[in-house]
């Protein structure tokens, strides 16, 4: 198995993938750096390293060229679980709301 398929799989572009791949390999590393040993263009590596900043992903600080590090396997694993889990929450909401507008919809009138 691709081992980028889980990732993809999870709702992560192919790219972002790559990063993140890339980022847990090699530990700390400046755009540049990522998208050379991940094969994310340069063009499309500061977007992509934006998404994952704002989905938590990534963390920088305030050096000069920005280092990116990745959250460790447990914490992203922890990440992904609880994106799901409100995935599955809002889905479920939905139902609800379904359900409770066809149950007043059904309602005998009185």
């Amino acid at each position: 198995m691709n081992p980028l398929e889980p990732l993809q799989g999870m709702g992560f572009t192919l790219y972002e993938s790559k990063a993140i791949s890339t980022c847990l390999a090699t530990g700390d590393a400046t755009a540049a750096e990522i998208a050379k040993k991940s094969g994310v263009p340069p063009t499309k590596v500061y977007s992509v390293l934006k998404n994952l900043e704002a989905r938590g992903i990534l963390e920088t600080g305030f050096e000069r060229p920005k280092v990116y590090a990745c959250l460790t396997l447990e914490q992203l694993k922890q990440k992904l679980l609880e994106e799901k889990q409100k995935e599955g929450e809002k889905i479920i909401n939905a139902f609800k709301s379904l359900n409770n507008k066809k149950e007043k919809t059904m309602a005998p009138a009185r």
